[in-house]
């Protein structure tokens, strides 16, 4: 190994012996993102296993926007805090061009994971037969 090969070893090493810290804080931030966002994807990557449909009543109704960087949009989807019958309060989204208003009556589909997840997905009104099938994709 020649003198120049050697220092140039040396002064890397003692520059990452500087920047220990730093290095340390940014591979813990990156781990615990990645690691966040394999239990988001996780959590929702189940099959549903079980589905069933209760009647609730809108307490709440928000409107989220839809952005997208760069251009104008229209998309817009509906946030609802749904009172079930047996005193359970739930929150569910929907994406239709006009809001359910508050006090109305709506249906509500909830959907058991295998994971054991429970996600609660608004029937849309025109759905009156029962195989009338919301899709399960829909992720809110």
């Amino acid at each position: 190994m020649t003198a120049s090969l050697r220092n140039r070893f040396h002064f890397r090493i003692a520059l990452l012996r500087a920047h220990a810290r730093e290095w340390t804080i940014g591979a813990a931030l990156l781990a615990g993102s990645v690691g966040i966002l394999l239990f988001l994807m996780l959590r929702f990557d189940s099959p549903v296993v079980k589905s069933e449909r209760v009647e609730g009543t809108i307490v709440s109704v928000a409107m989220i926007p839809q952005k997208s960087y760069g251009e104008p949009t229209s998309a817009i989807s509906y946030q609802y805090i749904v009172s079930l019958g047996d005193n359970e309060t739930v929150v569910a989204a929907d994406q239709i061009s006009r809001p359910h208003p508050a006090g109305s009556s709506v249906k509500i589909e909830r959907r058991t994971r295998a994971n054991g997840t429970v996600t609660f997905h608004i029937v849309p009104s025109d759905c009156v037969a029962p195989e009338c099938v919301v899709p399960f994709n829909q992720q809110f």
